[in-house]
């Protein structure tokens, strides 16, 4: 009896401080936490900028201080985010303002080799409207996924010295800059005025933004994850996105008159 007392004291003990490894993976003083929260701090520092909310430019460091930026990004950011508060200013001359936004970063894997850290991540973030007309939704949302590279310091601290998108065709998430000039952005949102219904302006209108006047800009379709993406959400809706009460993009609802067979079968061929 007491052996068996002794087993379940012991194995209660294990798990009150069992933690999944890839929650705190732990590479030496730095923790999958810490490089979470940290790429949260680069992304939201970025989409920031686009915002009415006040803003803070400096060189990034984890609340431990083991993990921050190099000094040759942060000299990159501050050219990006200056190129992302002139994005915000022309949308608002064209009537489209950003109050606030919420992100969240997800880790879907870490490559730790060496002295290096090689960092997959998904970011999914909301960026909520200023009411200027009256008519614009709650929000708008994007997810991009990421890579981020870090090197490890002499003195022990891990640097980001590379982040980029994975997957870079075909329109850009927002706060991602694109080298694009104030005139650029402006032609682009006037190409957008010619367009003939509000509905193709408002679909239109940031994918536009991001992609006129950038050279050698391609799109991709991937067949696969779109076959992938129809079987997992054909009844039920992503959850990351708004929900319209009309939707006929929703092949599954009987009211759009829509056959939902029809409207499949390419994906699943």
């Amino acid at each position: 009896m007491k052996k068996l007392l002794l087993f379940i004291s012991l194995f209660l003990l294990l798990a009150l401080n069992y933690e999944p490894a890839t929650a705190k993976a732990k590479y030496n003083d730095v923790n999958s936490e810490h490089i979470q929260t940290f790429i949260k701090d680069f992304l939201d520092r970025r989409t920031s900028s686009l915002t009415e909310a006040p803003k803070s430019h400096s060189l990034l460091k984890s609340s431990n201080g083991m993990i921050q930026e190099s000094e040759a990004i942060f000299k990159n950011e501050i050219t990006a985010l200056a190129e992302l508060e002139l994005r915000k200013d022309v949308l608002k001359d064209w009537g489209e303002s950003y109050t606030h936004h919420i992100t969240e970063v997800n880790i879907n894997s870490v490559e730790a080799k060496d002295d290096t850290l090689v960092v997959d991540i998904e970011e999914y973030t909301e960026l909520y409207y200023k009411k200027i007309t009256g008519e614009e939704p709650e929000y708008t949302a994007f997810v991009s996924d990421r890579q981020f590279y870090f090197e490890k310091t002499p003195t022990g601290e891990w640097k980001l010295i590379s982040q980029r998108l994975v997957n870079p065709y075909g329109p850009v998430p927002i706060n991602e800059p694109a080298g694009v000039t104030k005139e650029e952005m402006n032609s682009a949102l006037e190409l957008i005025n010619t367009l003939n219904t509000k509905v193709d302006k408002e679909i239109r209108l940031m994918d536009s933004l991001k992609t006129a006047s950038i050279p050698g800009i391609q799109a991709t379709f991937n067949h696969t994850k779109a076959r992938d993406y129809a079987l997992k959400y054909w009844k039920n809706y992503n959850s990351k996105y708004r929900k319209f009460d009309n939707d006929c993009t929703n092949f599954y609802k009987p009211s759009n008159g829509c056959r939902r067979m029809d409207a499949c079968k390419w994906f699943l061929s």
